[in-house]
């Protein structure tokens, strides 16, 4: 399991080309890698492409959105995008 935790956070890191996550983020990557084996939140194939993916898209809105800007999450199942823009920022 934390093999494929650990090729997860490095598909992150290369989705992001080297902007520098916070670190509840890293936490948020190992239980979505637990609970993704239990209950199949992001599919067993190609797992850790798929988180690198949902993150780097989550950010991506966020960018979008500019400052200031409302966001909603409408509820995308596993927490994307909402946990990680909750992650990312402290405001919201």
């Amino acid at each position: 399991m934390r093999d494929r935790a650990e090729e997860a956070w490095e598909r992150v890191l290369e989705e992001l080309g080297g902007a520098e996550p916070p670190e509840k983020l890293r936490e948020y990557v190992d239980e979505l890698v637990i609970w993704g084996d239990r209950i199949h939140l992001t599919g067993r194939e190609k797992m850790a492409e798929a988180i690198a993916a949902q993150i780097s898209d989550s950010l991506l809105m966020l960018e979008l959105a500019g400052d200031g800007g409302d966001i909603a999450d409408i509820g995308a199942g596993a927490g994307f995008p909402g946990i990680v823009w909750k992650l990312s920022l402290i405001h919201i």
